[in-house]
């Protein structure tokens, strides 16, 4: 994965999430990590974050992933349900309601 690294852009590889520090500014924070069924705890600790872009978002899915959970902590949301799976952006400082794709 390390091509993928520049100047603005690094690429890790993470054996514990509960020992990263997420609480540096984000502008945007896209979480589809493994292991995937705890993918909300660490969208919980982005919500200072301008944006969070999540995968699998749809609500069939939410005994999965337990997107039910942090939905309610951000202010405006944007679901992409025109394929599959769906993708949402979460925010607490932009209005993303009337995203346009």
């Amino acid at each position: 994965m390390q091509r993928y690294e520049t100047d603005y852009h690094e690429v890790h590889c993470i054996s514990d999430w509960d020992a990263v520090d997420l609480s540096e500014q984000w502008n945007v924070a896209f979480v589809d990590h493994a292991p995937d069924n705890r993918r909300w705890k660490e969208v919980r600790r982005l919500l200072h974050a301008d944006y969070v872009v999540i995968h699998d978002t749809e609500g069939r899915n939410d005994k999965k992933y337990h997107f039910s959970k942090i939905r309610p902590l951000f202010k405006y949301e944007f679901e992409y349900g025109a394929a599959y799976p769906h993708t949402s952006i979460f925010s607490n400082k932009h209005d993303v309601r009337n995203f346009q794709v």
